[in-house]
């Protein structure tokens, strides 16, 4: 069973990475992994703060309409508490930007946005906790929860109607917006051995917003709909040491994404 266990895991992150606007979700068993800070040393020390580093490359969100691939890039950091080596609280703040098509009143419209402020919070929490052999060797196996909130208020650089561009600063192009938010929920398990953690879970996910412009004195809008809010996601988180953990994650079905991370922990 745990030869199983953790060959179903290894496949999922192969074909996260193969095919792989929602959000990266991350070790769910990270914060019972770094359990020693840079300042706080002391390993008993059940409480911590945690400073990261967050790229989101989003290559096509599965949206109704959509007349191409829907791209969301995110670049961040992320901030905020441990609370007894079994949860994280924490902040997102960063850039995005997004280029997305869609056919909307027979037109095939797209907007390409500037880089702007993205903000979000979220948590994660290990709900459940145990020690496994694998091979004769120690290892923890955990389940955990994972939910977050980000929203984008970006700035339109262009506006492309059939095969004309119309720029920010034209004459023509007399209203443009690009707002997102967006929220999802994820559980998922997670196989420590050593400093290796291989994880895998499902997610529900949903997104808000518009993105207007008018043209000419034509109006054009699209309020996001995803296709599906169910998807997969699996990843790797590697321990550098104590302190500092590195991450690889895909995510698929819903999305076609791609992020990579680091938290240290103070």
């Amino acid at each position: 069973m745990k030869r199983l266990l953790l060959f179903i895991i290894c496949f999922v992150i192969v074909a996260g990475a193969i095919s792989s606007y929602a959000m990266p979700v991350g070790n769910i068993g990270s914060p019972a992994t770094l359990k020693k800070g840079m300042v706080f040393k002391d390993e008993n020390s059940k409480f911590g703060f945690i400073l990261g580093a967050e790229v989101d490359l989003n290559s096509d969100r599965n949206m109704k309409s959509q007349a191409s691939d829907t791209e969301y890039f995110f670049y961040g950091g992320k901030g905020g508490i441990v609370i007894g080596n079994k949860a994280y609280v924490y902040g997102l703040v960063g850039g995005a930007e997004a280029a997305q098509k869609y056919k909307i009143s027979g037109s095939r419209v797209e907007w390409d946005t500037k880089t702007d402020l993205a903000w979000g919070v979220g948590g994660t929490a290990v709900i459940y906790e145990k020690d496994v052999k694998y091979a004769g060797n120690k290892a923890t196996l955990r389940i955990g929860i994972d939910g977050k909130y980000r929203s984008s208020d970006l700035g339109v650089d262009k506006v492309k109607v059939g095969d004309t561009i119309y720029c920010s600063t034209d004459p023509e192009l007399t209203e443009k917006k690009f707002n997102c938010n967006e929220w999802q929920a994820a559980i998922g398990v997670s196989y420590q051995f050593n400093t290796v953690s291989p994880y895998a879970g499902v997610k529900y996910s949903d997104a808000s917003g518009k993105a207007t412009a008018t043209v000419s004195g034509k109006s054009y809008e699209y309020s996001f709909d995803p296709k599906s809010q169910f998807g997969i996601f699996a990843g790797l988180d590697v321990l550098a040491f104590d302190s500092l953990s590195i991450n690889a994650e895909g995510r698929f079905i819903d999305e076609t994404a791609f992020s990579a991370s680091a938290i240290l922990r103070f």
